[in-house]
């Protein structure tokens, strides 16, 4: 990384309640470049990360920040047991990923993996795009659906295999409330979803939620 690190509100957010509520240390998943990671670190949290996509992670030499301020990163899918002993954290950061898994890997996989990996009483950041027809530019995207479960392709003419799952957030509400209480719930549009991006005026949603 080599220009200035550059939080997103959603990881200033959590550091404050983070740091009023003394919920350390933190797992952070999908980090991607770990810029709100290293804002964390840098703030005194301690940081362990997980990310399969290792030309973005502590493993690339564009990235030596993140060795800098000693976050442990694994490189990894998170669709896998995460290689950390149960009830390791107190917090959880997981900022844009929730829209690339299915109804099913979300409930049999990644949320039992967060109750396995924090305490009772953690704190989860979740943060997402919510993609539907309002927000999909139509020449770019598809809206399907696979199994039932509504779908934006990537790219309409390609029909990639990448696709993002379509969660507003009263079915984001559903999916956790088995085993989280949501503190706080909002959707709001963004002026632009990040700064390396071109895809603008999104739908966001955020979800501030307790482990039971």
């Amino acid at each position: 990384m080599t220009d200035a690190i550059k939080p997103s509100k959603y990881a200033q957010e959590f550091l404050s309640y983070s740091t009023h509520l003394q919920l350390n240390p933190v797992l952070s998943l999908m980090c991607g470049n770990a810029e709100d990671e290293i804002f964390l670190a840098q703030n005194g949290l301690n940081v362990c990360t997980a990310d399969n996509d290792a030309k973005k992670t502590s493993t690339s030499p564009t990235n030596p920040a993140t060795q800098t301020w000693h976050i442990n990163v694994v490189c990894m899918d998170i669709l896998q047991p995460l290689p950390f002993a149960s009830h390791s954290f107190n917090s959880l950061y997981f900022k844009f990923g929730l829209h690339y898994f299915s109804e099913k890997q979300l409930l049999q996989i990644i949320e039992p993996e967060m109750v396995r990996l924090l305490n009772p009483g953690s704190l989860v950041s979740m943060v997402y795009r919510y993609i539907d027809a309002e927000s999909t530019d139509r020449s770019r995207y598809e809206i399907s659906e696979i199994n039932g479960q509504k779908v934006v392709f990537t790219e309409r003419d390609s029909r990639k295999t990448m696709v993002r799952y379509i969660y507003d957030e009263t079915a984001a509400k559903k999916l956790f409330s088995d085993k989280f209480d949501i503190v706080k719930a909002e959707t709001h549009r963004e002026e632009v979803y990040n700064r390396f991006s071109n895809d603008n005026n999104s739908i966001i949603t955020s979800l501030l939620m307790t482990v039971r």
